[in-house]
Order: structure tokens, then sequence, then C-alpha cells
């Protein structure tokens, strides 16, 4: 009883602390109605995970106000919110997403404030997200040229790839980065520790289905929750030239948490 209270209380401060920062300069308007929370795995959290994830990117990526930045999978401006204010008008927010929706929400709610913040729709086909999609991911070629950008990332975007689609996102992220740049991709990635976390039935997920080179939780949909052989994502990085700085390793395989491996990347 104690542990469901204590639950309680912590969602319902979440939840104040969430209503006073949607009427906080600069994020007032920017930030979309609670109902469309839930599209990005935020049912109370959004601003202020979005924030969290903002400062981790800032530190790591060592970005200034002047920084190009491309979010892939930006989903309804959950990032976007926290990077516009903080971009100057000489850097440079870049954000694409596989459902229109959010794009579109996007384009309304930030771009009109923040013109150097810019939103895509890609029309790329996903079981969960975007069924009717024209092109495959393994074919996208990103919307920009070489070398546009200091900062890449991707928030829970491999967590819904499989190998062959990741790898050939690994090599347009590595083609749009500046040399020096960095890339900053969240997932889960199996190595000993998390596979012991799975043997010892402490673990979110079981991860025991292979598919196209990845490891599924479920058939149906098989994008729902995907993992990847930890050397061979590694390995990839190595392949397009982008050197492994930090990982930090989420708790996941200890917890029934979807608490997302992080991995640091400089292209050389």
């Amino acid at each position: 009883m104690r542990l469901l209270m204590r639950s309680a209380i912590r969602r319902s401060r979440q939840l104040r602390n969430d209503e006073a920062d949607m009427t906080e300069q600069p994020i007032a308007g920017m930030v979309p109605p609670r109902e469309m929370w839930a599209w990005v795995g935020a049912p109370d959290g959004f601003v202020e995970q979005g924030r969290s994830f903002f400062d981790y990117c800032v530190e790591k990526g060592r970005l200034a106000p002047t920084s190009a930045v491309l979010d892939i999978g930006c989903g309804i401006g959950k990032h976007a919110i926290h990077f516009a204010p903080f971009l100057h008008p000489d850097g440079r927010y870049e954000g694409f997403d596989v459902e229109p929706k959010g794009i579109d929400w996007c384009r309304s709610a930030i771009t009109p404030r923040f013109p150097n913040a810019r939103f895509r729709h890609v029309d790329v086909r996903s079981a969960m997200y975007s069924p009717a999609g024209a092109a495959e991911a393994g074919a996208l070629r990103f919307p920009y040229g070489d070398a546009e950008f200091d900062f890449v990332f991707l928030a829970s975007v491999f967590s819904h790839m499989f190998f062959p689609d990741m790898a050939n996102y690994v090599a347009e992220i590595a083609r749009v980065l500046k040399p020096g740049g960095r890339m900053l991709a969240t997932g889960y990635f199996l190595g000993p520790y998390k596979k012991e976390g799975i043997a010892a039935g402490t673990s979110a997920f079981t991860f025991s289905i292979e598919h196209q080179g990845s490891w599924i939780e479920r058939a149906d949909p098989p994008e729902a929750a995907v993992a990847h052989e930890r050397p061979k994502f590694r390995a990839l990085l190595a392949e397009h030239g982008l050197e492994v700085e930090e990982v930090r390793n989420g708790v996941w395989h200890r917890r029934a948490i979807q608490d997302q491996d992080f991995f640091l990347a400089r292209k050389l």
C-alpha cells in the first residue's frame, strides 16, 4: 500500500510540474494537448522527459546555440520544444518523422515562433506507425546534404527497427554529420549483462525471437520492441567511421521498465 501511495504522489507531482511547465516561457504554446502525449510514450512526463533528454544532448553533444541539429523520429516535438528556444537564429534544428500528424502539429505550433526549427514528413513504411508508407526504411536517403549537422540524435527509433533498416540509417547519419560531429542513439543492445538479466527473469523483455538480424519481443507487431546485438552495432558504427565515445547502460535488463541504452559516437 505504501508503494502505491508513493507512486500516486509522484504521479500527482509530475502532473502538476508538467501543467506548470506548459505555461512557462519559452515553451508556452508549443506543448501539444495532453491527449497526444501517449503517442510518444509520455502519458504524464512529456515536458520533463523532453527537457531531461535535451540537457543530456547539449552536454554530451557539446552543443552551442549555433549548432545544426537533426532529430530523427521527432514525433510531436517532445525535444524540439526545448531545442528551438536554445538555438540562435544562426543555429538550426531539423526534424523528420514517418507520422504526418506529429509533423503537422510541429509545423503549426513551433516553426511560426522559431523559423529555424523545421519539420518534414518522410513517407516511409512502418507496420506500427505508417503502414501505408511508400518507401522502405532500408532505402531511405535522408532529405539533407552531406556534412550538414553537428549533432544527430534518435530517441527510441532503433528500438523499433530491424538491423538492415538500421544499417541504412547509420550510413545516412554518417553521411549528413560533419567531421567531428556526434550521434546519440537510444535502444536495446544485447551484451553479456543484458543477456544475464534476461536469463534471470529480471528483464523488462525476453527478446527471444530472431527477426531480420535482430531480436524481437513478439511476432505481432514485430516492431513493438526490437533489440540488437551490441558487438554487431558497434561494428556497424565503426564501418561508417563513427567512433563510440560513451555508452550509458539502461537498467531494462534488471527491472521491468523501458530504460534504454544510450550510444554516443563521434564521426572521425
